[in-house]
Formats: structure tokens, sequence, C-alpha cells
């Protein structure tokens, strides 16, 4: 759904937070699973948590961050721009409470610098997180200052919380020069740590090698080390994605032999384990419901790429099925109705030779079902394979760049719609 810029006014400033505000859950289970950690409670279900939880099943490889889900809708980083959408993408608009504001659709940069929305584009991975009713943003810009965001003030990279009524905002006190991909989730910010860096041509600092992974207390700030060079030696990729899902923190390793391993951590008993696969190459892996699924990699076209699942902590290895027509660099993910298996990493897909395709499954069964065909125009940037709700995708033709999407009810009849929500130039 297109903006409507002719509408923006003061009744809109006041709609945006009535609308994110009044609706906002409380949770009143009686019978939830709760862990106090540096004295605040936390659920610790294994389910996601609105609130609580880490946006896994919209974060895309290599911790790339654009789409985060909140208690009602969803929080939107695109162009630059702050957007909130609520759970029917009915209402698409920008977190901005200025009258007569432009936003994204401004035509100078100095005007787009004054849209309260205005947070600049995701430079780093893991730029967009959302916990207890609050939007966390990566950001070059002061945007607590609004002279200096105004003028376009280059900074050194901070994290700033944003309510989700972008009314109010605030510098978290916190030194991430040397942050990789923090994940908010249960209690703490996760994120892996540079220990060595080199200038680059242009005389910043840039990490060639990753540390380790550490964490943060939401709470008392208090950080500790989980995993360092004194525990596994790594190459120069060191820790790779993170995910947060339920009760488990997983992290990739890669070792000086260039072989990825994949770290689990329980948040229940603080125990980390490496799981333990037979194959050289690691799988891309994904969850579902209270299993592990994963295929690994092979450069081999004559291979039939298979899918095993797991327990969460990677015991109890078990092959399902295996996947229709696969390719190399097929990845796999899930909802809770479906499996899914995306060719978007294929080289003829990046190369647009190849419509990228999204392969879907039964998720009890393990029946193929069909395929959605996404054309030859998407980013090579993933978003995640999305909640029980909607898949989205950004979509690139020529000088504009799209948010495309399509409602997963749709899976069911074979009849899947492409809609667009939101389309900018890029600059």
């Amino acid at each position: 759904m297109r903006i409507n810029r002719r509408k923006v006014n003061i009744i809109h400033s006041l709609y945006v937070i009535l609308l994110i505000m009044v609706t906002i859950p409380i949770f009143t289970s009686c019978k939830k699973s709760t862990i106090t950690i540096d004295n605040s409670v936390y659920v610790m279900e294994n389910k996601f948590v609105s609130g609580q939880d880490s946006s896994y099943m919209f974060q895309g490889h290599n911790n790339d961050q654009y789409i985060v889900k909140a208690e009602n809708g969803y929080f939107f980083r695109l162009n630059g721009i702050l957007y909130f959408g609520d759970e029917t993408l009915d209402t698409f608009i920008p977190l901005c409470t200025q009258a007569n504001c432009l936003h994204g659709q401004a035509t100078t940069e100095e005007l787009r610098y004054e849209c309260g929305a205005y947070v600049g584009a995701p430079i780093s991975v893991s730029s967009l997180q959302y916990y207890n009713n609050n939007i966390y943003v990566r950001s070059y810009f002061d945007l607590v200052s609004k002279e200096e965001r105004n003028a376009g003030v280059i900074q050194n990279e901070k994290i700033y919380s944003i309510s989700s009524d972008g009314a109010k905002k605030r510098l978290l006190d916190i030194d991430i020069a040397s942050w990789v991909s923090p994940i908010f989730h249960r209690g703490y910010i996760y994120y892996s740590f540079t220990d060595v860096e080199e200038e680059d041509s242009g005389g910043m600092l840039r990490p060639v090698s990753y540390g380790g992974i550490a964490r943060r207390s939401l709470a008392t700030g208090k950080e500790d080390v989980l995993l360092d060079r004194s525990r596994i030696i790594m190459g120069n990729d060191g820790v790779q994605e993170i995910y947060a899902y339920q009760n488990y923190i997983y992290f990739r390793v890669t070792d000086k032999q260039n072989k990825d391993h994949l770290y689990v951590l329980s948040l229940l008993d603080n125990k980390l384990n490496k799981i333990e696969t037979e194959a050289e190459a690691f799988p891309t892996f994904y969850f579902m419901g209270d299993k592990l699924i994963y295929t690994y990699y092979s450069e081999d076209m004559e291979v039939k790429k298979k899918v095993y699942r797991a327990d969460l902590d990677g015991s109890n290895e078990e092959y399902i099925f295996d996947i229709v027509d696969s390719s190399p660099r097929d990845r796999i993910g899930a909802d809770d109705n479906y499996i899914y298996v995306d060719n978007g990493l294929k080289s003829e897909v990046l190369r647009g030779t190849e419509e990228r395709t999204l392969r879907y499954y039964d998720i009890e069964t393990y029946e193929y079902l069909g395929e959605v065909n996404l054309g030859n125009k998407t980013s090579w940037l993933s978003l995640g394979y999305g909640d029980e709700n909607y898949y989205f995708y950004f979509e690139i033709d020529m000088d504009k760049e799209r948010l495309m999407y399509f409602d997963k009810a749709d899976l069911a009849t074979g009849n899947v719609e492409l809609k667009m929500l939101l389309e900018w130039e890029i600059q």
C-alpha cells in the first residue's frame, strides 16, 4: 500500500501514537516458566515471546535485519526511514510524529534528515532490533540531537533506543566499537566482538578477525565472554551468524582450516555445546518447532540435497526428505505450517539469468506442495522466512527498489499474489 502524502498532518501524528500504543498486550498466563536474570524476571517459554525475543523469523543471512516483529505488527527499516505496519499491513506509516513531513519521499537529503523517522541506512548487520516496547537501531547519525541529524553529521556508529510511537529517542551508553551482530533476547544483548583491527585505504579501522562472542545484561550492563580464542582457534572469519531461538543461542565459528562449526548455548543452565555433524561442510540450518532442521552444503550438482532434523541441542539427527530440484546453495527455513527451500544464493539467480523460487513442503508429512516464483529481479539480501503471516523480499528494478511480500494464507490454494508494500528510488 502506498502512502498518501497529501494526508500527512497533525491528525496523522496523533494517529501514529495512538495506533501503536493502544494494542500492546499484557502477558496474563499464570503457568509460564520464568527465570530471574540480574533481579529481572523473564518468560522462558518454548515458543516466540513477543517483545522479549529476537525476531529470528525476519533475520537474513549474515544477520541482516530490516524487519522486526512487535506485539501488534511490524517495524521496518527501509531507505533510511523507520516504518510501522499493523498485522494486516493495511496501515503502513513512517514512525514520525511531525506534521506535514515528507518522510522517505523527500526530494533532498536535507529534508530526509529532518524527518522524525530518519535513522540512516543500515550499514551494519543486526541494525534493527525490537525489545520491551522499544526499537533499537545502529546509526552513524546523531538521532538525539536534531541539529546534528538535520545537518547530516556523520559520527562513530552508536546504538539508539526509540519508543514504539517514535516520540522518544535515547542514546545507549555502550561502547560498540568492537561489536558485531548484536541480538536482543531474553534479558541480554548477545554479540560477537573483534580483537584485531587494521586501517583500510580510507584510514578507517576495520575488523579483520572476530575474537569471540559475549553478552551484556539489559538490567545491569554487566558483560561476560561466552567464547573466545582461549576455547577455540578461530580463523579470520571468526564468529558468523548469531541466532536466538527460544531458550538457546546459536552461533557459527570458522576455524583455521576454514571449516564451520555450530555452537549452542542453553539459557537455562548456561551450558555451551558444539553441535557435531558427520559432514565436513556445515549445513544451512533453521528452526522447526522444537527441532533444528538443516541441509548440508555441497558444490556437487549430482548430489541430491537431503534435509535432516535434530533436537535443539543438535542431538538425535535423522534424515527426513530430499529437496526437489536441489541446487548447491539452497537455503532452508520454516514456520508453523511449512518448510521452505530458497534458491536465492544460486549463481544464476544472483546474475538475474534464472528466476528465484521458494519451494514449500508440508511441515508434518514433508510432502512437496509447490513453489512460489519471485522473478529475476530479487535482491541478494535476505529478509528471513517470515512469521506465520507474511514472506517479505527485496526487488531491484533499474533505479528503484521495492519491498515485496505475499500473504502465506495464499499457499494453501496455490494462488499466490505478489504485492508491493513500498517503492523508493535508489540513492
